[in-house]
């Protein structure tokens, strides 16, 4: 009666026995699973960018002003026939309208930033929620904490400071000396967050400004500030192009500021203390669902960013040209009459050269940030190899269709047309064709880091790779994504060196704390 009973426990104990020699193998398995890595030296690719195009030198050049609608002339400052040289006015243009749309636009990209904040919060409270049965007790997201911003997501604004600054921390004095962040892919809008008690000063507004305290003399761009107030849900907007200092204005806290001064005040969502995801009990289902979607809209959210951007640095710069200079060194052809309308299609101002050669060259959009207007650069004849320094007069705002004069550069890029003068002439002749080194260290060539895209993942945006960290462990390391040589290879800014060793980032072992091995030959799987 009893030997069904032992024949039981002998199964029990088998199983059991079974169970503890798989789980065993699975613990010395996992322990001893190694990923392989190789040094980035190994797998990189000498990238040497040519900095040198090709241009033409011509003593026949005419400088065409063209004005849109939307742009009001203050005063004309030459007529028909007469005499200019280059850096000579031509016009000055009233930009009141046009401040005024740069403010909206500065605002709009406030707001969009927002909207990205609140989703990729959504994003990371729906990726750690806890899996249930229920209907979370907040899906809409209302009043879930704000997720900053790391510091390293930022630009400082160069200051003397030497405390590393925290883009979190909060300002308890506004001056010239404030770090202030810059806003990602923007050129002048900042923030910095304050408390109702931090002091701001006369010297601060005047920096915004652009202008000296003591002379009032023009001394940089005027700034776009927003000044976050976390603990009374309150942001101020500050902009240097259309705000007034007062006259009277002193030395205040910011809630005096806000409430005796004209200044523009919005809400802002306060940062909360609560741990709780509010996502907790959501079914997978759901939260898959609502991931997607919420990536979808992250992703549009982004693409609206870029455009808004590239809007504002383009009315910014139209600003800041608000008096329009001559290019080249000639004679005024051609000046319309405002009084009789604009046409966009028709030059309002055209000058003709009659003195000197200038270039006329292309720049590859990678490097389009590289030079600038009054930036000298080396020009060689290529008959006799005669050099040369050209200066630069202007740069397009639109590209050309050729890319020839830019060989060894992406193909999927755009060239921007330039021009400049030459300040020595001998030996060149009209039409000639030249090559140009638009390098800044005079080498002609960059050297930068670049790997086969198939070691970069991508997630919400964010760029990273696995390499070994000092333990020999594997990490997921965020890296800095630049362009995209030849649709392979990928070029990287920040965050990786030669020196790091990186693994093929796909295979099922390939996860953070997994032991690496190194070897020397990087190996695909």
């Amino acid at each position: 009666m009893k030997k069904p009973l032992i024949l039981t426990i002998s199964l029990a104990a088998a199983v059991a026995v079974i169970s503890i020699n798989i789980g065993g193998y699975r613990i010395y398995k996992n322990a001893n699973t190694r990923v392989e890595v190789s040094p980035v030296s190994a797998v990189s690719v000498p990238m040497w960018e040519d900095n040198s195009s090709y241009g033409i030198v011509t003593t026949d050049l005419t400088q065409d002003v063209y004005i849109t609608e939307n742009q009001v002339i203050q005063e004309i400052l030459v007529n028909e026939g007469d005499t200019v040289s280059v850096g000579t006015p031509l016009m000055i243009m009233d930009n009141t309208l046009a401040t005024l749309d740069l403010e909206m636009q500065a605002l709009a990209i406030d707001n969009i930033d927002l909207q990205i904040q609140a989703a990729n919060r959504d994003i990371h409270f729906l990726e750690t929620a806890a899996i249930g049965y229920g209907t979370p007790g907040n899906s809409n997201g209302e009043g879930l904490p704000e997720i900053s911003k790391k510091a390293d997501e930022h630009q400082l604004l160069s200051s003397p400071g030497t405390i590393p600054a925290d883009p979190d921390a909060i300002v308890y004095r506004l001056d010239r000396q404030t770090i202030l962040f810059l806003k990602d892919d923007t050129q002048n809008i900042y923030t910095v967050k304050c408390a109702p008690e931090t002091i701001i000063t006369p010297d601060f507004l005047y920096r915004i400004k652009g202008l000296d305290m003591d002379t009032g003399r023009k001394i940089g761009e005027p700034l776009v500030v927003f000044l976050q107030i976390p603990s009374i849900g309150k942001r101020i907007y500050l902009d240097g192009y259309n705000f007034d200092i007062p006259e009277d204005f002193y030395e205040m806290t910011l809630e005096e500021f806000m409430y005796n001064y004209n200044t523009q005040i919005s809400d802002i969502t306060s940062a909360g203390e609560s741990e709780v995801n509010p996502y907790d009990g959501i079914t997978a289902e759901e939260r898959d669902r609502q991931l997607t979607k919420k990536k979808h809209e992250l992703t549009t959210l982004n693409i609206d960013r870029k455009e808004a951007v590239l809007k504002y640095e383009k009315m910014r710069k139209e600003i800041a040209e608000g008096t329009i200079l001559s290019t080249v060194n000639g004679q005024i052809k051609s000046v319309g009459d405002p009084n009789t309308g604009v046409d966009a299609n028709t030059p309002f101002i055209s000058v003709s050269s009659q003195d000197g050669f200038y270039l006329k060259g292309t720049v590859n959009e990678l490097k389009r940030e590289e030079i600038a207007v009054g930036q000298r650069i080396s020009v060689t004849n290529m008959e006799t190899g005669m050099m040369a320094e050209a200066e630069i007069t202007s740069i397009s705002d639109y590209p050309v269709s050729d890319n020839a004069s830019s060989y060894g550069t992406n193909p999927n890029t755009s060239n921007y047309p330039f021009t400049a003068f030459l300040s020595e002439t001998s030996g060149f002749k009209n039409n000639q064709s030249v090559s140009i080194n638009i390098s800044s260290d005079g080498s002609g060539t960059d050297s930068k880091l670049y790997i086969p895209k198939a070691y970069v993942r991508e997630d919400n945006g964010e760029h990273y790779v696995f390499i070994a960290d000092e333990k020999g462990r594997l990490k997921k390391q965020v890296i800095e994504a630049g362009a995209v040589m030849y649709g392979y290879y990928q070029e990287i800014k920040s965050g990786l060196t030669t020196e790091d060793l990186i693994a093929f980032p796909y295979g099922k072992n390939v996860k953070e704390g997994v032991k690496t091995e190194e070897v020397e030959s990087p190996s695909y799987y």
